[in-house]
């Protein structure tokens, strides 16, 4: 689940060129997307370490198991 939420702040953050007015918030999506793909890999990575397949974990969670 956490991918998941990981991967919204990355889609609203690529918005950010074509809607942000200040160069600031353009600069804070970059490091959006750029700190939350690594924490994206980072958990993607631990899933496969610890035996889930891809969206096992989600599945799980939303099966109630």
């Amino acid at each position: 689940m956490m991918i998941a939420h990981h991967q919204g702040a990355i889609d609203m953050a690529r918005l950010s060129p074509s809607r942000a007015n200040h160069a600031e918030v353009k600069d804070l999506s970059k490091a959006i997307i750029i700190a939350q793909e690594k924490e994206i890999s980072d958990m993607t990575q631990w899933q496969v370490n610890w035996g889930f397949q891809p969206n096992e974990s989600e599945q799980m969670m939303h099966s109630g198991h």
